[in-house]
């Protein structure tokens, strides 16, 4: 008998190849930052493309909602905290109109991701002052390089029912597509108006004792 193994060259690691960093390809190990790399591996257990660095050393993620996420590099703490600069295949992934980002509606799924560079650290260097805080960089499959059809399907508490499809190829090996589709449901978490400790900023649920009276 005969078993045939294809083997894939990982993406994290310090031998991984990252370009954030300088802006040209290098291994992490000799990157001028400090910096990590996470994988299309941890992509498949993730609810967003965010919630797969939740593990990254150096990274504070406060989960806020079912795909909601609050980023921040180790810093000073509170409203002066830094964030870092988002990028989706090297293009700013903050909302124009919001001028933030928001994770939860960037136009990604965790199937589509080929790894995130994660910079801890000031990068204004190579990015300009808004990556004071750290770049966060998501990175696509290309179609070239990842050609072929995925489908997935996941679910878990709260009612959490979540599906991927992704399909890619190319024409010719000069014109590449790709088509992706999610579709996610869920019972977040929610605040009910009738009990008091949901509402406690209404005057009426607050009872003031006066000790001289």
């Amino acid at each position: 008998h005969r078993l045939d193994v294809a083997l894939q060259a990982a993406s994290s690691g310090p031998e991984a190849v990252v370009t954030t960093p300088s802006r040209r390809p290098e291994a992490v190990r000799h990157a001028p930052a400090s910096m990590a790399t996470v994988g299309k591996t941890a992509a498949a257990a993730a609810v967003s493309p965010v919630e797969m660095l939740r593990g990254v050393a150096g990274l504070h993620a406060a989960r806020t909602g079912l795909d909601r996420y609050r980023l921040a590099v180790p810093g000073i703490s509170g409203p002066f905290s830094r964030k870092p600069l988002v990028l989706v295949d090297d293009r700013p992934a903050g909302l124009p109109a919001l001028g933030a980002n928001v994770y939860a509606l960037m136009p990604i799924q965790p199937v589509d991701l080929k790894r995130v560079d994660v910079v801890r650290g000031p990068a204004a260097a190579q990015y300009g002052p808004g990556a004071a805080g750290g770049v966060l960089h998501f990175i696509t499959k290309d179609p070239f390089d990842d050609p072929g059809t995925t489908v997935d399907i996941a679910g878990g508490q709260r009612q959490f029912v979540r599906g991927q499809f992704r399909h890619a190829d190319d024409i010719g090996g000069t014109f590449g597509y790709e088509v992706t589709a999610h579709a996610a449901r869920g019972t977040d978490w929610s605040l009910d108006p009738a009990h008091p400790t949901d509402r406690p900023w209404l005057a009426r649920d607050y009872v003031f004792d006066d000790p001289e009276r």
